[in-house]
């Protein structure tokens, strides 16, 4: 179902359209909190465009409260990727802005990423620092944006990181150097983010924002809360896919060092949790990864 398209224009000065996509799948109890947070922004010009992913609670009862300023799409169950997809693809802005729809934005977001992004023609993607709460609101911690300028190379020297934070926190350029970067619809768990702002990386440089723009919400379906093992097959995947990227020009101790790091920080997070042997698994690979990634070789 397709309703109407929010865009207002500001006739004294020139902004450029920011496309707003909201994926969801079965989030009603968060989706008009979150709604509201983009609707309360301080910029001029936006398009706000949800895709539904299948939903089957009252997901969309909710969003066509607000279907006189956002547009909606439906389809079928397939996943955060896909649904990101689709709303990349059928926008119209400059630029573009995920928020996932338990997350909930400061009011001049946008603003300050657009002036960011307007402030150097190099600049492709802007982050910012971001609040975590629970899942009933309530602060339960912080996470300072540290990482900017040319982070192409940061995502092989520091493979376990976040570097560009929760994609609810980032805005980007649509277009760079002629091409539309898409998500990995193959990848699954938090792999997907940190491959797709890899590819981005590759294209320009990155600003951070100190203040927190962003209130990401940790619960037990969240992301954040995935267990280990999800974390690590999933980012499994997109490790493999950054070592047959030519941009890094691989030789073998490149290689060595990147699954190295990779399998140390998972084997550290065993056994800070108390996971002895899979811990000493993972810190088996991290210096013997070649068993395990015949793909390196």
């Amino acid at each position: 179902m397709i309703d109407k398209i929010h865009t207002v224009i500001d006739s004294q000065n020139y902004n450029p359209l920011v496309s707003i996509i909201i994926p969801n799948y079965n989030y009603a109890r968060y989706l008009r909190k979150c709604i509201e947070s983009i609707l309360n922004q301080s910029y001029p010009n936006t398009e706000i465009i949800l895709i539904d992913d299948g939903s089957t609670d009252n997901s969309l009862e909710i969003a066509r409260e607000f279907s006189h300023v956002i547009r909606i799409i439906t389809q079928p169950n397939m996943g955060v990727n896909a649904a990101r997809n689709r709303g990349l693809a059928i926008s119209n802005g400059e630029y573009v802005a995920l928020c996932d729809s338990d997350d909930l934005w400061s009011r001049d977001k946008i603003a300050l990423q657009v002036k960011e992004l307007q402030s150097d023609p190099k600049v492709v993607l802007v982050h910012s620092s971001y609040h975590l709460m629970d899942e009933c609101g309530k602060l339960i911690g912080f996470k300072q944006a540290s990482y900017s300028g040319d982070l192409a190379i940061e995502f092989i020297l520091k493979p376990s990181n976040a570097l560009t934070g929760p994609p609810s926190g980032v805005m980007f350029k649509k277009i760079i150097d002629g091409e539309q970067i898409l998500f990995d619809e193959q990848l699954k768990g938090n792999a997907e983010d940190w491959d797709f702002f890899r590819r981005i990386c590759q294209k320009g440089t990155v600003k951070a924002i100190s203040n927190p723009q962003l209130f990401y919400r940790v619960h037990p379906d969240s992301r954040a809360s995935r267990n280990l093992e999800t974390y690590y097959l999933g980012n499994t995947e997109s490790l493999k896919k950054a070592i047959l990227d030519p941009f890094y020009g691989w030789n073998y101790a490149m290689k060595f060092r990147f699954v190295f790091r990779f399998e140390l920080s998972m084997a550290k997070s065993y056994l800070k949790t108390g996971y002895f042997f899979a811990g000493l698994k993972h810190l088996v690979r991290a210096y013997n990864p070649f068993d395990h990634y015949r793909f390196c070789k």
